[in-house]
Formats: C-alpha cells, structure tokens, sequence
C-alpha cells in the first residue's frame, strides 16, 4: 500500500475526523489484507463484477495469495456492454489472478431462477437475485472444476453505507439513525449469507466473505460514518473504502463509479422482476421494484 502521505483527503471535505482517514486506512489495510489471507487454505474462485468491492478483493487477493492458484469469474449477460467493461477494469487492474469469463442468456438465467426458488424461500426480490446469481456462479465453478471454495467481496455496502436508502436515513434521521441501519443491514447479510448456502450446498461448494470476517466488521463498525457518507445528498457513499481503493492503485473511474448491485450487471433483475409480476416465482413480498 502507498504511504500516508500519498492519501487523498478531496473525499472528506467539511468532515471534522478526516485527520484519521490516513491511519485508519492504514489499520483497513492490515485488517483487511489478513481476512482475504486467512479466507481459505487453498485455490478460491472469486466472483468478480468489476465495481470497487470486487475489484479491492481482487488486488489484495492478487497481492497476498499468489501461489493458490486462484481465479477471477465473472459473469455477465449476453450482448451487453457489462462484459466489456470488465474486461476493461480487470484489465486496468493489472492483477495477477487468471479471469474466467462467461456470457449468459435469458433462458439460463430463468432456469436457475426456477431451480433457485425449489432450493430456498425468499420474501426479498434483491436477495432472491442474488441467490440466482450464486446459482449461475455455482454452475460455472462446478464445470471450471478449479476450485470447491467461493470468495465474494459482500460486506462493504453494509458497512461503508453503499446502498442509496443511507442517504435518505441520514438526511431524515443523522448519524444515529445510520448506525442502526448499518446494523440492520448487517442482519440482512447474515441472512442472505444463509441463503447463498443452501445454493451452494446444491453444488457442494461453500462461500467466504472476507469482508464479513467478524474481524473485519468490528474494526469497520469503529470508523466514524462521516467518514463513510456525507451529509448533503450524498449519492457516492462508501467514501473511505473508495480512497482505500485509490490507495491500492484502483484506476479513478472505478474509485468512483456509483453503485450497481450484482443482478443489474449480469442481466438477472430484468429477466426476474417479469417473473415475479406474472407468478412464475412466488415471493411473500407486494413491494417490488420497477
């Protein structure tokens, strides 16, 4: 990691901690550099989207597990602009790690739905998604025959304030009120943490999440949220852990590139929501997204 005095403070203008933004990006990088070291004993398969969570996954694990033999996949869907763009930041990246990468289409993507909705109950549309990407994932780990152990850079949207409702409780609520919903996301991953097993489970292939090592989440709950989100309308969010990325050599459009969660790139959200709305898949859920 570069030193100090290589930090970048034009993502804390008006905060009144941003003199710890350095030493605390010092301590991140220990903290997290020893959770992706310590993640498995041997090869991962690490899901890789191209946005910054994956992305940091990927150099650090580039960084501190070079005779693993691991990989990078990444999926996404057919004809879309998404697999270029990953090709392109992976590219940017200059990691180490061998990239996989495979299209799919529609037809695969509602097979895997309907698989996913025999393995798991779900009443959330997003978590649903997810599982039916794992499951696509899962596919394709299988067939690769790499490696049994899955490594995802979930977490950081939970601790760092990455999804757009932080932006609304902070204006209707402040600091306090993030906190709790920190809180209840974490809740929330746990959940899904659950749920991603039974899919994987029906591949027997497990996950890791480096970034929801107990370690990692209590040094991340420590760090003052305005150093996290700002107030104001803050549509960036997770504003250290996006320097943190500049820090590691992360090119400056994908330090940052606004949010878009996993199901969006791969093309799955498009294809399930239609499935959803016409009870091909039965949610316990009337809240759905356009």
């Amino acid at each position: 990691m570069q030193s100090s005095d290589k930090i970048s403070l034009d993502l804390f203008k008006g905060a009144q901690t941003a003199d710890l933004v350095p030493p605390i990006i010092s301590k991140l990088d220990d903290v997290a550099r020893h959770c992706v070291r310590s993640a498995s004993d041997g090869s991962l398969v690490i899901a890789y989207s191209g946005g910054i969570d994956s992305s940091i996954l990927a150099i650090l694990a580039s960084q501190t597990r070079e005779d693993f033999g691991s990989i990078l996949l990444s999926l996404g869907a057919s004809g879309s602009r998404d697999v270029d763009e990953v090709t392109q930041t992976l590219q940017n990246l200059k990691v180490t790690i061998p990239h996989f990468l495979s299209e799919v289409g529609r037809d695969r993507i509602e097979q895997a739905a309907m698989e996913v909705s025999r393995i798991v109950h779900v009443d959330n549309i997003s978590h649903f998604e997810d599982c039916v990407a794992f499951y696509l994932i899962g596919e394709e780990v299988r067939d690769l025959g790499k490696s049994d152990v899955i490594a995802s850079a979930n977490g950081p949207d939970e601790l760092f304030c990455g999804y757009d409702r932080f932006r609304r409780i902070l204006e209707e609520g402040g600091y306090d009120a993030v906190k709790e919903e920190i809180n209840n996301s974490l809740k929330l991953a746990n959940k899904l943490r659950a749920q991603v097993k039974l899919v994987m489970d029906a591949f027997g292939l497990r996950t890791v999440e480096p970034f929801l090592n107990k370690k990692f989440v209590e040094f991340s709950l420590d760090v003052p949220i305005e150093l996290k989100i700002a107030k104001g309308d803050d549509i960036l969010r997770k504003r250290i852990w996006r320097e943190y990325g500049r820090v590691l050599g992360l090119p400056e459009d994908s330090v940052m590139k606004r949010k878009r969660a996993m199901q969006y790139s791969m093309g799955i959200h498009k294809v399930i929501l239609p499935m959803v709305k016409n009870r091909r898949i039965s949610l316990a859920t009337s809240d759905l997204p356009s």
